[in-house]
C-alpha cells in the first residue's frame, strides 16, 4: 500500500503584546518550530496467526523531553482506536496490546500485540504527540495461516478402461489467494495437467480462514501404470510450494463367462440415473428463494470527519436478477435521497453457475443508475457471487466521513428489489456520529519559577474534532478562587482587576492536522510572587461541547529565587603576610533556604576556618545571609584567587564571585635587642642594636623608646637595603648610652614604624638589668586559671642580684602570707650573681574571689622594695536555693511562724535577699553571715519571723534572692495553709492558678545582637483592663512603654502582652520577667535571652 503524503497545517495568532511577552514566548516558538521525526515498521509486514510481535514505532527529536509532555496514539484496522497513552496514563482497547513506558522514556513507541488474529490485519497507525508537536506514520500489517494440504489417498489402483478420482483437500489458510497445480510425472517427465480437474469454489469457516478442494480425475491404459500424480499448493505463507503426491496402479479387467448380463445392468443403471438426474435438475431450474439482509452495520465507532465504512450483505436468493437501493435521509431532509441504484442483469442463469463457482468472480454486467452525488457518503460497487449451495449473496460498502453537525442522526435505508417478493425488503441504521473529544496533556511548566520572573505555563490540547472549544484558566489559593483567562471562539477575556490593566498574558497556537482534528497550545504568562503564589494551584480548565466533554489539569506552583552575591570584602584594605584577614560576602535574595557554599583558593576547597550564618527571612519572603573565610596569606599567594561558589536548586550551573589577592604587604621582623656590653654597669656606656628585616614595600620610620617614652640621643641608622632573592627590605639601628641606677629593670625597645602596617607597629625589645641589681619577674600562675576547691600555684622568680642576702615576702590583700611558701636558693649563676625562685600554693576559695596576691622583695642595691602584683579571677556563681522550710510545719493562727531559705555554692558573698506576703514586702528579715562551706563556696541562711492571723491562710509566701555579681535573680514560694480552718472561706481562696498564663516564648527566630527581638507571653481567662502588666529585664523593670505591646482577644477575655527589645552582644543569657496581676493574683514568668 502506497503512503499518502502527510501534510501539516499550522494557523499561528499572534497579537501585539507588550515587549516582556515577545520575550518569554520567543524561546517557546522556537520549540515549536523545531521537529519531530517518527519511523515505522516496513511496509508490509508479514505474520503468522498466534504469533507475538511488536510494531515498531519510534520517535526522535531535537530537544529532551519528559514524558509527562507525551502522548502516543495507535490506530489499527479501519482506523479502529488500540492504544493510548497521555503522558501518566495507559489506555489499552485490544486485549494484551502493551507499549513499555522504559522504551517510551527512550524514545520507543513500538506496540506490543500477542496472539495475532486474522482481524489483526489492516494498516496500522502511530501518532505520537510531543508538546507542542505532532507526527505520525502508517503501514500494513499482513497475517497469514498456512494451509494444510491432504489428498484423498497416496496410492490409487485402476484398472485398465475404468475412471476414478483423487481429491487435494486444502484448509485453514488465509488469505484466501491461493493456486492449485495438479502434474503428473511420467517415465518422459513431468507435465503440468491443463484440464482433467476440478477446483471448487472457496468455502469461508468460522475462524475466518478458507478452505477448497479440488479433484483430478484419471482414465489410464495399461501404459500408465506407475505414473505419480502431485497436488502443489501455492500461498503467500509458504516460501516453498506445498506438494502432496499419489502412485497410480493400472490392473487388467477380471473376465466374466456372464459379460451380457453384466453390460445390461450397466446400460440399465445408466438409463435410471439419467431420469433421476434430469427431474433433479428441472426441479432446481424452476425453483426461487427470497434474498435475506442479514448484516447492515458500520465496521466500528463513526467519529466526526472520520473515514469510515457501512457494510451491508444481502444473502441466499435466486435467481440472480437483483436490484439495490441505497437512500439517505438527513434530520433537514424529510424525503431523502437515493444515493445508490444498482441492479444486476438476467445474465446470471442456471448456464453460467458452473463458471461463476470454478472461477468464484463476479462476470456480469452491472448497472448503476445516476444518482446524487454526497460529500459524506461515497457507495461503491456492490459484488455479486455465489453460494456453495447454488444460491447467491450481494455485498457491497459505503465509505463515510460524516459531518457531526450535519450527519448526526442520519437515516441509511438499504431497499432490495427482487422476482421473489412483491414489496422490496429494506433495513435502516441510524447513523451516530461521535465528535472526537479533546485530549489535555499535564501542564507544562519551566524546570524552575522564579520570583518575579515571568514563567509560561503551557498546556496543549490535541486531537478534537470539530474545532469549537473553550479554555478556562483558574488560579487557586487558600484565600480564594479567581477565573484569570477565558478564550472562546477565538476571543480571549480577561478577569476584571479593578479597572486595572491584567497581570497576565495569553497566547494561543492552533494547528489542524491531516485527518481533520486540531491541536490548541494555550500559554499563560505570569509573574510570580513568592509571598502570593507559593503553593498557588493553577488549573486549565478545557470544554468541548460537541463531544459533552470537560477535562482539566492542574499544577501548583513551587517558586524559588535566585540568589544573588554581592562582591567579595576584605577586613583590611592591604592584606598582610603572615597575619589572618577574613573575607566576607553577602548571598541575599534566595528561595528556599536550602544552600551550599564552597570557598575555592585556586579552585581548591577551602575547609578549614569556613563560617556561614543561618539564612535569615526577610520581610519580602526571601533569605539572606553571610559567609566568611579567615586565611593567613604568604608572599606566594599574590596573584591568587579566592572564589565564593553558590550552589542552589534554582541554579542550572553554580554561581561564583572572586577576589585576587592583588598586592600583598610583608610586615617587618625585628632580631631581638642585643647589649653590648653583656652585663652593663653604672656610668659605662652600652650599645643597644636591633635589625628589621624581610619588610616591603620599603618606607619606614625607625623610633627607640625607654618604657613608653620616645628617646632621641645616641640613635644611629643603617640604609635601607634590598634582598632581590626575596624581594624584601631591611634596616638596622642602635642606640648607645650610659645607663643610671634609674634604668635598671626598664624595658627598652627599637619600634618600626611601616607604611603598610602603619597601625601595627613592629617592636622588639630587651630589659636592661645593672649588674648585681636584683631583677624581680612577674608572678606565673599554675594551673593559668584558678578554680575553687583547686590547688594553685603562683611562682615569683628574683635573679641578677650581688650580694647573695636578699628579703622577700607574699602577701595577700596586703597582709603577709607565711604558710604554703616554698623557696629555692639563692643560687649563684655563671656571670656571678645570684638567683632566688619561690612558691605560694593555696585552694582558692569564695573568699578569694577577685582578692590581689603580691611579692614584695627588697635588697641593699634597691633604693625602694620592688613589688608583683596579680589578681586572682575566679568566676562569679549565683547562689543554689532550697524550698523554703516552715517552722513549725503545720502553724495555727496566734502561733510564731519561721520560714527560711537556705543559699548555697554562691561567691561573691554580696546577696540582697527580700520576703514577701502576698506582694507585701516583710519587714523582719534575718540574713545570717554568709561562712565557707566545705566545698570552698559561701552558704548562708535567710528567714523571716511573723504571728501568723487568720486572714494569712492560703496567703503567698515568697523570698526573692538577687546576686549582683551575676546579674541572676531567683524566687521561692509557699502557699501557707493554716490548721484546722482548711474548709473556711478565705478572702485569697480565688486566687488563679498558673494554667492560664503561658510561658514567655521569643517569636524571633535566631535572635542576634543589633537585631530586634520579641517576646510574648499569653494570657487566658482575665481580661486586659482588669491586669496589671509589669516586663523586667534582670531586676530592673521596663518603662519604655513604645517597646510593650498589649492585645486583647477578639472576645474580650484573655490578651497577649509582647515587649520588643533590641539587645546588645552583652545582654547573652540576660534574663526577662513579666509580673501579671489579675485581681490582686500576682504570676511570674521568666525567660533567658540567648543570642546566636
Amino acid at each position: 500500500m502506497l503512503l499518502e503524503r502527510r501534510y501539516l497545517q499550522m494557523r499561528v495568532k499572534a497579537s501585539a503584546e507588550a515587549l516582556l511577552l515577545y520575550a518569554v514566548f520567543a524561546l517557546w516558538f522556537a520549540r515549536v518550530a523545531e521537529t519531530l521525526d517518527v519511523t515505522i515498521f516496513s511496509n508490509p509486514t508479514n505474520v503468522f496467526v498466534t504469533e507475538n510481535v511488536s510494531l515498531e514505532c519510534k520517535f526522535t527529536g531535537s530537544t529532551a523531553f519528559s514524558l509527562t509532555n507525551v502522548g502516543v496514539q495507535w490506530f489499527g484496522p479501519s482506523r479502529k482506536e488500540i492504544y493510548t497513552f497521555d503522558g501518566s496514563k495507559h489506555t489499552s482497547k485490544r486485549q494484551g496490546a502493551k507499549i513499555f513506558e522504559a522504551g517510551l522514556r527512550k524514545g520507543d513507541a513500538s506496540l506490543f500485540l500477542p496472539n495475532i488474529q486474522i482481524e489483526d490485519e489492516g494498516n496500522y497507525t502511530c501518532i505520537v504527540f510531543v508538546t507542542p508537536l505532532k507526527a505520525e506514520k502508517s503501514s500494513e500489517l499482513q497475517v497469514s495461516a498456512e494451509p494444510e494440504v491432504h489428498l484423498s489417498t497416496d496410492h490409487i489402483t485402476v484398472q485398465n478402461g475404468t475412471e476414478r478420482s483423487v481429491s487435494c483437500n486444502v484448509k485453514g489458510f488465509y488469505p484466501n489467494q491461493l493456486d492449485v497445480i495438479w502434474e503428473k510425472e511420467t517415465t518422459k517427465g513431468i507435465e503440468e495437467l491443463k484440464d482433467h480437474f476440478c477446483t471448487g469454489a472457496l468455502i469461508s469457516m468460522d475462524n475466518r480462514t478458507f478452505s477448497v478442494s479440488s479433484r483430478v480425475w484419471i482414465e489410464p491404459t495399461l501404459k500408465d501404470n506407475g505414473n505419480v500424480y502431485r497436488c502443489i499448493v501455492k500461498h503467500r505463507s509458504c516460501p516453498k510450494d506445498i506438494i502432496r503426491t499419489t502412485r497410480l496402479t493400472v490392473k487388467e479387467p477380471e473376465k466374466d463367462s456372464s459379460v451380457g448380463a453384466v453390460v445390461g445392468s450397466i446400460i440399465g443403471a445408466f438409463v435410471v440415473c439419467g431420469t433421476v438426474l434430469f427431474i433433479a435438475w428441472f426441479f432446481w431450474r424452476t425453483i426461487k428463494v427470497p434474498p435475506e439482509i442479514i448484516e447492515m452495520k458500520p465496521s466500528s465507532v463513526i467519529h466526526h470527519l472520520e473515514e469510515n465504512f457501512i457494510n451491508y450483505q444481502v444473502y441466499g436468493f435466486k435467481p440472480s436478477k437483483i436490484r439495490v437501493v441505497l437512500i439517505l435521509k438527513r434530520r433537514e431532509n424529510g424525503n431523502g435521497k437515493e444515493i445508490l441504484d444498482w441492479n444486476s442483469t438476467d445474465g446470471y442463469n442456471i448456464n453460467n453457475v458452473q463458471s461463476m463457482c470454478r472461477n468464484n468472480e463476479d462476470e456480469g454486467r452491472l448497472l448503476i443508475n445516476c444518482c446524487e452525488e454526497d460529500k459524506s457518503f461515497s457507495p461503491s460497487e456492490p459484488t455479486l457471487s455465489c453460494n456453495s449451495n447454488r444460491t447467491f449473496k450481494l455485498e457491497g460498502t459505503v465509505k463515510v466521513c460524516p459531518d457531526v453537525k450535519s450527519d448526526n442522526g442520519a437515516e441509511l435505508i438499504l431497499q432490495v428489489y427482487h422476482d421473489t417478493v412483491s414489496q422490496p425488503k429494506s433495513k435502516a441504521i441510524t447513523l451516530d456520529v461521535k465528535a472526537v473529544p479533546p485530549k489535555i496533556s499535564n501542564i507544562v511548566v519551566p524546570l524552575h519559577i522564579y520570583h518575579n520572573e515571568p514563567a509560561a505555563l503551557i498546556c496543549s490540547i490535541i486531537g478534537f474534532k470539530p474545532k469549537s472549544l473553550q479554555i478556562t484558566w483558574q488560579q487557586i489559593r487558600k484565600d480564594n478562587n479567581v477565573e484569570l483567562v477565558r478564550w472562546h471562539q477565538d476571543r480571549t477575556i480577561f478577569a476584571t482587576n479593578n479597572g486595572n490593566k491584567p497581570k497576565y498574558h495569553h497566547q494561543i497556537s492552533e494547528v489542524e492536522y491531516e485527518d481533520k482534528s486540531y491541536g490548541i497550545t494555550s500559554v499563560l504568562v505570569i509573574l510570580p510572587d513568592i509571598l502570593r503564589d507559593q503553593e498557588t494551584r493553577y488549573i486549565c480548565e478545557v470544554k468541548h461541547n460537541d463531544s459533552d466533554t470537560i477535562k482539566q489539569k492542574d499544577t501548583f506552583l513551587q517558586i524559588t529565587a535566585r540568589p544573588k552575591l554581592d562582591r567579595i570584602v576584605c577586613d583590611v584594605e592591604k592584606p598582610v603576610a603572615g597575619e589572618c584577614m577574613t573575607l566576607q560576602c553577602q548571598i541575599r535574595s534566595f528561595y528556599p533556604p536550602g544552600i551550599t557554599i564552597t570557598w575555592l583558593k585556586q579552585g581548591e576547597k577551602v575547609t578549614e576556618n569556613f563560617e556561614q550564618s543561618e539564612p535569615t527571612l526577610g520581610i519580602d519572603g526571601l533569605y539572606h545571609l553571610t559567609t566568611s573565610v579567615k586565611s593567613t596569606l604568604s608572599r606566594t599567594d599574590v596573584g591568587k584567587k579566592y572564589t565564593c561558589q553558590v550552589s542552589h536548586e534554582s541554579l542550572a550551573q553554580p554561581l561564583e564571585v572572586d577576589w585576587v589577592v592583588d598586592q600583598l604587604i610583608l610586615a617587618p621582623k625585628l632580631t631581638e635587642v642585643t647589649v653590648d656590653p653583656v652585663h652593663p654597669e653604672v656610668g659605662k656606656p652600652v650599645t643597644l642594636f636591633c635589625k628589621a628585616y624581610d619588610f616591603y614595600p620599603k618606607d619606614n620610620e625607625i623610633f627607640w623608646l625607654k618604657g613608653f617614652e620616645k628617646t632621641e640621643g645616641g640613635i644611629e641608622m643603617g640604609d635601607i637595603v634590598f634582598d632581590g632573592s626575596s624581594g624584601s627590605y631591611s634596616r638596622w639601628s642602635k642606640r648607645t648610652f650610659t645607663p643610671t641606677y634609674v634604668d635598671h629593670g626598664k624595658e627598652f625597645k627599637m619600634q618600626i614604624l611601616h607604611t603598610g602596617t602603619s597601625n601595627k607597629p613592629v617592636s622588639s625589645s630587651h630589659v636592661l638589668t645593672i649588674f648585681g641589681m636584683p631583677y624581680v619577674e612577674d608572678i606565673k600562675l599554675d594551673p593559668p586559671e584558678a578554680k575553687y576547691g583547686s590547688y594553685l600555684t603562683m611562682t615569683c622568680r628574683i635573679t641578677n642580684f650581688l650580694p647573695q642576702d636578699i628579703d622577700a615576702a607574699w602577701q595577700q590583700n596586703g597582709n603577709r602570707v607565711v604558710k604554703g611558701i616554698t623557696v629555692k636558693g639563692p643560687v649563684k649563676e655563671k656571670d656571678g650573681c645570684f638567683s632566688v625562685t619561690s612558691q605560694l600554693r593555696i585552694i582558692p576559695t569564695a573568699v578569694n574571689f577577685n582578692q590581689e596576691f603580691s611579692f614584695q622583695v627588697c635588697h641593699i642595691k634597691l633604693k625602694a622594695p620592688v613589688i608583683k602584683r596579680t589578681v586572682l579571677i575566679l568566676p562569679a556563681l549565683s547562689p543554689t536555693l532550697s524550698s523554703i522550710n516552715v517552722d513549725p510545719n503545720s502553724p495555727e493562727v496566734n502561733q510564731k511562724l519561721t520560714l527560711s531559705v537556705t543559699l548555697t555554692k554562691y561567691a561573691p558573698a554580696a546577696v540582697k535577699v527580700r520576703w514577701f506576703k502576698n506582694k507585701t514586702p516583710c519587714s523582719e528579715v534575718i540574713n545570717q553571715p554568709a561562712e565557707i562551706a566545705e566545698d570552698g563556696l559561701f552558704s548562708s541562711v535567710t528567714s523571716t519571723e511573723f504571728v501568723v492571723t487568720e486572714k494569712d491562710h492560703k496567703c503567698v509566701i515568697s523570698c526573692e534572692v538577687s546576686h549582683p555579681a551575676t546579674k541572676e535573680v531567683q524566687e521561692k514560694t509557699y502557699w501557707l495553709f493554716l490548721k484546722g480552718i482548711e474548709n473556711e472561706e478565705s478572702p485569697y481562696s480565688n486566687l488563679p492558678k498558673d494554667e492560664g498564663v503561658s510561658q514567655i516564648t521569643c517569636k524571633t527566630p535566631h535572635p542576634q545582637a543589633g537585631q530586634p527581638v520579641t517576646m510574648s507571653c499569653t494570657v487566658t481567662g482575665s481580661a486586659l483592663e482588669d491586669s496589671h502588666i509589669t516586663w523586667y529585664k534582670d531586676i530592673y523593670p521596663l518603662d519604655e512603654t513604645n517597646c510593650i505591646k498589649n492585645k486583647s482577644f477578639e472576645t474580650g477575655v484573655g490578651f497577649t502582652t509582647a515587649l520588643t527589645y533590641t539587645p546588645k552582644q552583652e545582654d547573652d543569657n540576660c534574663h526577662f520577667q513579666v509580673d501579671i496581676i489579675t485581681e490582686m493574683d500576682p504570676i511570674s514568668r521568666y525567660f533567658t535571652l540567648k543570642l546566636t
